[in-house]
C-alpha cells in the first residue's frame, strides 16, 4: 500500500467527520495501529478495507485509483445558500469544470421542476 491510499483514507475520514479512534474501534485495533495505515506503514487487509469503505460510504476502489483516473464527489447537498458540492479536483482543474457543468445542469433541472410544479398547481 502506498502512502496515497493512507492519505485518501485520512481525507475521506476527515470529510465524514470520523475520528481515528472510531476507525480503529471499527477494525478492532488500537489508534496507533490505524495511524500506521494512514501513514503508509501498514497495509489494510481486504476485510478491513471493505469495512472502512462501508463505514465511510465510499467505493473501495476510490482508495486505489491514481490521480487523473477519476473524479469523485464526497457530498452534494442543497442548503439555503444553494447547492454545495464537495469533491476532489483531479487533473489540473478538470474537476472544477465538471462541477460547474453539473451545477449548471442541476440549476436547469430545478428550473424545470419548478415550472412543472407551478403548471400542475395552476391546473388543480
Amino acid at each position: 500500500m502506498t502512502n496515497d491510499v493512507g492519505t485518501r483514507l485520512r481525507l475521506f475520514r476527515e470529510m465524514r467527520n470520523k475520528s481515528v479512534q472510531q476507525i480503529a474501534d471499527l477494525l478492532g485495533v488500537d489508534e496507533r495501529t490505524y495511524r500506521e495505515v494512514e501513514n503508509g506503514r501498514r497495509q489494510l487487509k481486504l476485510n478491513e478495507m471493505l469495512a472502512i469503505s462501508e463505514y465511510l460510504d465510499i467505493q473501495p476502489e476510490a482508495l486505489y485509483k491514481r490521480e487523473g483516473d477519476f473524479f469523485y464527489f464526497n457530498q452534494v447537498s442543497d442548503n439555503s445558500n444553494g447547492i454545495e458540492v464537495f469533491g476532489s479536483q483531479i487533473n489540473n482543474g478538470a474537476g472544477e469544470d465538471l462541477i460547474k457543468s453539473l451545477v449548471t445542469m442541476l440549476d436547469r433541472i430545478n428550473t424545470l421542476l419548478e415550472t412543472l410544479t407551478r403548471d400542475s398547481g395552476d391546473k388543480g
